[in-house]
């Protein structure tokens, strides 16, 4: 890997939540998932399919740079689009098996923590709060947790000691 890929990279993990590694055809495929955003606006531009695969693998690559997907060995841009979507949420399978991760996330007291905050205090956005520490955590936790309790009547489960109760099943995608 040349240096330029390397910072490439560095800046890639500060910019986006996860950046991806995969193998194809023994080059190494560094990559990004697509947002929402650019999911559908990839949608709605290549609705007959014509280079889909070819322009979702050139947006989400970091490195290599600039690989030439219209003239590279057939598969490699399939292949990493179907790795692409799938890892997004995309794929049949993968909306289930995305919905059940975030869902396991949510068991993490840490998780837990932060959506209590951001419901007491919207302000507060996903990304700001895994940059505090810990204990500002539980300081603000505890606010949100007295200010749902006593101003807006809501009565939480105490996350520090919970119990086991059986929770509701996930729902099925028919």
């Amino acid at each position: 890997m040349t240096p330029q890929e390397e910072s490439l990279l560095c800046e890639a993990f500060d910019l986006y939540d996860e950046v991806y590694r995969i193998n194809i055809c023994d080059i190494d495929f560094f990559f990004r998932l697509p947002t929402r955003e650019e999911f559908d606006i990839f949608m709605r531009s290549f609705e007959d399919g014509f280079d889909f695969e070819d322009n979702i693998a050139q947006l989400c690559t970091i490195v290599p740079q600039n690989f030439d997907f219209a003239n590279c060995k057939a598969g490699i841009p399939a292949m990493l689009c179907l790795t692409i979507l799938q890892l997004a949420g995309y794929g049949p399978e993968s909306v289930i098996s995305c919905l059940q991760q975030a869902r396991e996330k949510m068991n993490v007291l840490e998780n837990q923590m932060d959506a209590v905050i951001m419901t007491a205090f919207p302000q507060y956005k996903d990304e700001e709060l895994k940059k505090i520490t810990r204990p500002r955590q539980f300081e603000l936790y505890a606010k949100a947790e007295w200010a749902l309790r006593e101003l807006r009547g809501i009565a939480l489960n105490d996350i520090a000691n919970p119990v086991n109760s059986s929770s509701p099943s996930p729902p099925q995608l028919l």
